[in-house]
């Protein structure tokens, strides 16, 4: 009689996620990068020269109060400048061009329209001077030769008000006498702009001005008054022959 041999129950395999769960319960998760969230991200520096730029471009207007603090709008100029080389050559590493390109902007804009005051009030007080010295030259010539009423006319009609032209004829005279100083030689001026001020709400100006008076037997420091109503310079006093008018 034939023996038969007993077998082992079937058993089903076990599945990678059968063995997973008999393991940990976290197993299941998906994994995620421990850099997850982070952003890979390029930090880029705002350029220091820039900010200075900037700053020296809105303090440019103090050089309005002094020509000496130009030099804010000039640093402004160069600073800016170079911080716009520097950010432009970084390879996006700074940044900051808007504010280099505002204090260059500010600086040349704020700068430029002083120095243009500047050399309009310049040329102005130049033309003053040249009025001044050619009514100064004419008076000399006039005197020199003898040509006192053409001097006269030289003043202006307030001098004309108070001094005749005979008083004005015998002040010359008496400097020139051969007693005194002699005859009149020259009239020096060092052409130094005269500080002058304002009269009558605004509306003329008055300018002090100091000559060498050189005659042939000595010198003399002759004051001399000059009033501009509007349209010109005129002569009004020689301070040492009539007193400074009232």
């Amino acid at each position: 009689m034939a023996m038969t041999v007993p077998h082992p129950p079937a058993t089903s395999p076990v599945t990678s996620d059968a063995a997973d769960s008999s393991g940990d319960p976290l197993s299941k998760l998906h994994h995620m990068s421990t850099t997850a969230g982070v952003a890979s991200q390029k930090y880029v520096a705002v350029n220091t020269a820039a900010i200075i730029g900037a700053l020296l471009g809105l303090a440019s207007g103090l050089a309005i109060f002094s020509p000496l603090l130009l030099v804010i709008p000039a640093a402004g100029v160069i600073v800016s400048i170079f911080a716009w080389h520097r950010i432009h050559n970084s390879s996006g590493t700074e940044k900051g061009t808007p504010m280099a390109v505002l204090g260059l902007v500010l600086s040349l804009a704020i700068g430029g329209g002083i120095i243009a005051h500047i050399v309009q009030d310049e040329r102005k007080v130049q033309h003053d001077v040249d009025q001044m010295s050619v009514i100064l030259d004419h008076l000399v010539d006039d005197v020199k030769a003898s040509k006192y009423d053409q001097a006269y006319q030289l003043f202006d009609s307030q001098f004309q008000s108070r001094i005749s032209s005979d008083s004005l004829r015998g002040k010359w005279l008496s400097y020139q006498h051969p007693q005194a100083y002699g005859p009149l030689q020259s009239l020096k001026w060092n052409h130094v702009p005269p500080f002058s001020e304002t009269v009558h709400g605004g509306d003329e100006r008055l300018a002090k001005i100091q000559a060498l008076a050189k005659f042939e037997k000595g010198e003399l420091r002759l004051s001399f008054l000059f009033r501009n109503p509007g349209d010109g310079w005129h002569l009004e006093d020689i301070t040492e022959f009539f007193g400074t008018p009232q």
